[in-house]
Formats: C-alpha cells, sequence, structure tokens
C-alpha cells in the first residue's frame, strides 16, 4: 500500500530535498588540495596538475543560453595546478593557448581577455610577491590584442584572467577564468621542499574554461542546424558499391577508412535499388557518400557525394582518405570540407590511365 503525505509533510519533503541540493559539490578546489597534501613534494615535482571534467552541481536560476534542458548537475571542466612562483606565467601561457585552440578553431567563438588586478593591501601568506605576479600576467597577456584591466577587481586571494567566449553571431556568451590563488594552499598546509630544505607554499591556479559537455553539444548543433560537423558525427561516411560486381571493391574502400579512424558505413547487400540506398544513406545523415562501380574499381578511385547528394566528382581514395583525416583533425565544418574538395584535383582517364 503506498504512503500519503499531508501538505505539511511534502512541504517539509521539498525543504530537505532543497537543502541538500544546497550542499552538493560544486567545484573540485578542495579534493584536489587534498590530493596534493597526500604527498611530500619537492620543487622538482612542481607543476603538478589535476584536471576534473567531472560532474558539478550548480543551484542556479540562470538558464542556458540555448534550448538545453534546465539541469542541477552538468559535467564541467573544473583543474588546478600547482606550481612555482617562477611557472606561473608559463602555466597561464600554455593555458591560453588552449583556450584559443577549443574556442577558436572548434567553435569559431571570439575571446576576449581581462585581467582583475589585486586591492591595495593584501595579507595572505605567500601574496607578498602578488604585484611581480600581476606583472608577469601582463607580460603574458601582451600578446593577445584588446585586453582590458579591471584594478582592484581581484578577489582576496590572487589576481584573476577573466575569459569572454563568444560566438560570431553575438547570440552565445560563456564564461571562464584562470585563477591565482594563495589562500587554500595556505588553509590547507600545502607545501613543498625548497633547495635548501625549506617547506614553501605553492601556488594554486584555478582553471575553468570549457562549459559543461552538454552546453558545448547543445552549441554544436544549434550553429550546424542538427548537422554534427564531421569532425564529431558518427556517421561519417557511407560507402555504396552501385552493385554486386562492385562490391569487393567497396570492401576494399570500407578498409581503408576505418583504417583511418573514420565512422564507416557499408552497405554490401545491395537488396535495394542504388537510389533507394542513396536516398536512406542522405536520411541518415551521413556527411560524405562514397559511391564505388565498376569504373571507381578499375582506377581506385571513389565519387563522392555530399550529406544533401551532391557530386563533387571522381577522386584518387588515397586522396579522399587523407583529405578525410584532414577535416577530423582541422575541425573542419561542411563548408571547409566543401571548399576543400573544390580544390583538390579530380581523377582524369588519360590515354595511358585505361588499358
Amino acid at each position: 500500500m503506498g504512503t500519503s503525505w499531508s501538505i505539511s509533510e511534502l512541504s517539509g519533503e521539498m525543504t530537505r530535498v532543497a537543502a541538500e541540493r544546497n550542499k552538493m559539490l560544486t567545484a573540485n578546489c578542495s579534493g584536489h588540495c587534498l590530493f596534493y597534501g597526500h604527498w611530500s613534494l619537492s620543487h622538482a615535482d612542481l607543476p603538478i596538475r589535476y584536471s576534473d571534467y567531472g560532474l558539478i552541481n550548480r543551484n542556479s536560476e540562470k538558464r542556458d543560453p540555448l534550448s538545453l534542458p534546465y539541469r542541477y548537475d552538468l559535467d564541467a571542466d573544473d583543474s588546478h595546478i600547482f606550481c612555482l612562483p617562477d611557472q606561473i606565467s608559463q602555466e597561464v601561457k600554455e593555458t591560453l593557448a588552449f583556450v584559443s585552440s577549443f574556442y577558436d578553431r572548434i567553435l569559431n567563438f571570439k575571446i576576449e581577455l581581462e585581467l582583475a588586478t589585486g586591492p591595495m593591501v593584501v595579507e595572505n601568506e605567500g601574496s607578498e610577491n602578488w604585484k611581480d605576479i600581476e606583472d608577469g600576467l601582463k607580460v603574458v597577456l601582451e600578446e593577445y590584442s584588446d585586453v582590458k584591466v579591471n584594478i582592484g577587481a581581484a578577489p582576496h586571494y590572487g589576481p584573476r584572467i577573466n575569459i569572454i567566449m563568444q560566438d560570431s553571431e553575438g547570440q552565445i556568451r560563456l564564461q571562464g577564468w584562470i585563477q591565482l590563488d594563495f589562500e587554500l594552499p595556505e588553509r590547507f598546509n600545502l607545501n613543498y621542499s625548497s633547495e635548501d630544505g625549506r617547506l614553501l607554499r605553492p601556488v594554486l591556479v584555478h582553471r575553468a574554461l570549457i562549459a559543461p559537455i552538454e552546453e558545448i553539444l547543445s552549441i554544436i548543433s544549434a550553429k550546424n542546424t542538427d548537422l554534427w560537423p564531421f569532425w564529431l558525427s558518427p556517421q561519417q561516411v557511407a560507402v555504396l558499391p552501385i552493385g554486386p560486381p562492385s562490391i569487393a571493391y567497396a570492401r576494399k574502400v570500407a578498409k581503408e577508412l576505418r583504417g583511418a579512424n573514420l565512422e564507416t558505413k557499408s552497405d554490401f547487400d545491395c537488396l535495394e535499388s542504388f537510389n533507394k540506398r542513396v536516398k536512406i544513406a542522405v536520411d541518415q545523415k551521413y556527411a560524405f557518400i562514397l559511391v564505388v562501380g565498376k569504373a571507381e574499381s578499375k582506377h581506385g578511385t571513389v565519387n563522392v557525394r555530399t550529406r544533401t547528394n551532391k557530386v563533387l566528382g571522381e577522386f584518387l581514395l588515397d586522396d579522399v582518405v587523407r583529405e578525410f583525416r584532414r577535416f577530423v583533425d582541422g575541425y573542419y565544418n561542411d563548408t571547409q570540407c566543401f571548399e576543400a574538395f573544390e580544390k583538390l584535383p579530380k581523377y582524369q582517364v588519360t590515354p595511358h590511365s585505361e588499358p
């Protein structure tokens, strides 16, 4: 028999659940500090980097900028670097290079940087070099244009680089940060042994750069009108023999593609008509369709079609496989893929190419 609830009991239970949500994990900072503190480390062991792309809970009423259903728990980037003071600039430089690689190359987002500097008086242990560290950060940021400096806007525990990522249409705006922290190493009693045997505090660098994976996927989906770009698509290539005589060569083509680590569908049954099989591949949203027949089998080529069944022409198989790998490694979108095929030499039948 089911349990009945009174209004007061139900209200109390809802309050309890809400309270539990407030105690959920919102960041992994303390966990990573405990990891670090488990070891006896020397200056030669640093930097130590912990990257945790895991479950983060947010109890915020702010909804996502896209049609992503609102959730309390998302898979988000929450990483930390423990380093020496003279390693900060290099760690920040490498982190910013990663940001540019991800948001510029993959999402085509414009990146804006803001350095939040510290208050006039700082009291945390290890923060006596605050001004020198800020000067080092300014040198790193000189490589980027239009960097803003927000004087006195940093929290009390360290300077911060705010990173604003915005798409070309100005519709989607994400934010990340690189936060230096002199306080947590002190509170968790974290240290390392220096060259002269003294125990010193490391500098902690919080790194929150990548939006929740659910949000990233929704952005990619929205920007590509639900057609996954070639490099991410689970349906990259379909290989279709025109008829039974071409099946053996179609198997060879599919093997070459899979050997290049490309997601490949191969329909060797030929039970349906050729046009019907092409329509099925288009409906299943394969990025490219490779058609092989008698001529392609003889020439060592494939006839390439787009996901909209536009015929691009006949190309050498080796050239096509090489281009596909370039599309994946370079995070090409559909337009870039088509432009690349326009520049790729088509197979030309010459008097010497025929027996």
